[in-house]
């Protein structure tokens, strides 16, 4: 039986914040240098601050790594101040760091905050770990509590008053965590670094832990999937926020269907009940994933936070008695259910992909590595070359293998034979050179029409440009030579 106290969660395990900096800021297709897949995206330093449960500091992480030949940076080093040559010329390479992020998160439960961290930074790591032959669901196992501060955010904008928010161009709160920061007299340091974000980041924990405990709380409670799946059943509706409102839901049904298992489906109680209780199968599988629908899918691995409807609806408009009362009459509906179910086994699964042979790195999700390869590779970072080679050959997994293949050159370039070197440098020159926009990786014309875009829309930082430009040109002439 998991704790689902909060609290006392925070007070037995302590906290801590992480944040990281990457090759790219944008996966939209329509901007320079686009579209770039989330699962190409790597960091280049890692920041970790933690803190026990009564605010001493305890621990930290901080790492910076280069990158590796086939992988390149663009208008990211705009926004970050990273010396663009120690992607180049560093202290330690991607696969050292991973090893040491997966070392330090072994032994460790304390509950993790980050800013935007389930879209952006668990996503990166998760890609970063697959490359680098670290198991990469590290942070979702072994009931981890991962809370988005992002999304306390949301729920703080419409259900206190205890945080302020600076109102943006559009008259919104805004949401941004520099904004956050500054609206509640927090130091931003130096934006854009990971180190100073994890400070900036541990201010805002702690002022939320402070001013919304009770939001801050119930989100540990839906800190992974399984805490989620038990708190569905705690009340009879709940209260939601996402980045545009907040709902009142009563949960109806999670989808069965293989791969769609994480979609989770609620009933917005702002719509009449009695309207929709007697739909077909045909008319709901019309209404899923709509706008302004009534059924509203969420996502259990994205840590949904479920506030109490009862203490919260009417924050938003909606009288907690009716809410109720909608809430009971659309859960216990079995033909509504059944009706709903028979609809998702229908739809199937919309997003199924094909494999991906020239990027194994986008083929994360096609299934799961034996446990078998993962266990062997647990020797690989204190192995020697020839012993790397004899653990290689028994993986299983033909991602890992290729994953392996390029660490053995990376990590041991003396000791390679020539043609594996050759192999590696056509490798990474196909994946650098590439100028189409078809490939789901950033390419090096790519980050160059970044740069060109950046400077079109006013970046004139001279040195920097001229610094980020040096790195660009000396990646393509080792990729040329």
């Amino acid at each position: 039986m998991i704790k689902s106290d909060g609290k006392i969660i925070l007070i037995e395990r302590g906290y801590e914040v992480l944040d990281t900096e990457g090759t790219a800021v944008t996966v939209d297709e329509k901007r320079p240098g686009g579209p770039v897949s989330e699962n190409m995206i790597r960091p280049f330093e890692i920041s970790i601050t933690s803190k026990n449960h009564d605010g001493e500091l305890t621990e930290s992480f901080w790492e910076k790594s280069t990158l590796p030949a086939h992988v390149v940076a663009g208008s990211a080093l705009t926004v970050t101040p990273i010396a663009a040559q120690s992607l180049i010329h560093g202290d330690q390479s991607q696969y050292q760091m991973a090893c040491k992020l997966g070392d330090y998160f072994r032994d460790n439960q304390r509950v993790l905050f980050s800013f935007n961290g389930i879209n952006y930074d668990l996503k990166v790591l998760r890609h970063f770990y697959f490359e680098n032959l670290q198991y990469p669901y590290q942070l979702s196992q072994d009931d981890r509590i991962h809370v988005d501060l992002l999304h306390a955010s949301y729920a703080a904008r419409d259900f206190s008053d205890e945080i302020q928010f600076i109102i943006n161009e559009k008259g919104k709160k805004s949401l941004k965590q520099t904004d956050i920061a500054l609206a509640n007299g927090i130091d931003v340091g130096v934006a854009h670094t990971a180190a100073d974000d994890t400070k900036t980041l541990m201010q805002i924990a702690d002022l939320f832990l402070e001013k919304i405990p009770e939001i801050i709380f119930t989100a540990i409670e839906c800190g992974n999937k399984f805490r989620v799946q038990n708190k569905m059943i705690e009340e009879e509706y709940f209260c939601h926020s996402n980045p545009w409102s907040s709902k009142a839901l009563a949960p109806l049904i999670r989808n069965s269907i293989k791969g769609m298992e994480n979609e989770i489906y609620f009933f917005d109680l702002a719509h009449d009940p009695e309207k929709y209780i007697n739909a077909s199968e045909t008319e709901i599988s019309k209404l899923i994933g709509k706008s302004r629908s009534p059924i509203v899918r969420l996502a259990l691995n994205k840590n949904p936070i479920l506030l109490s409807g009862t203490k919260f609806s009417d924050k938003i408009g909606i009288n907690s008695n009716e809410a109720l009362s909608k809430a009971m009459m659309i859960s216990s509906n079995e033909g509504f259910i059944n009706n709903l179910n028979s609809a998702l086994i229908r739809r199937g699964n919309p997003y199924t992909k094909d494999i991906n042979e020239d990027f194994p790195e986008m083929n994360i999700y096609s299934g799961f590595a034996p446990n078998s390869d993962y266990l062997i590779l647990n020797e690989f970072s204190g192995s020697s070359f020839n012993e790397k080679i004899q653990i290689r050959d028994h993986l299983k997994d033909q991602r890992l293998k290729a994953f392996a293949n390029r660490l053995l050159v990376l990590e041991h370039p003396g000791d390679c034979q020539k043609s594996m070197l050759n192999q590696y440098r056509v490798f990474a020159k196909k994946r650098l050179l590439n100028d189409s926009r078809s490939v789901p990786n950033l390419t090096l014309p790519g980050a160059i029409e970044q740069m060109d875009d950046s400077i079109a829309k006013g970046y004139d930082d001279e040195d920097r440009i001229n610094e980020i430009n040096q790195y660009h040109e000396h990646l393509r002439k080792e990729l040329e030579s």
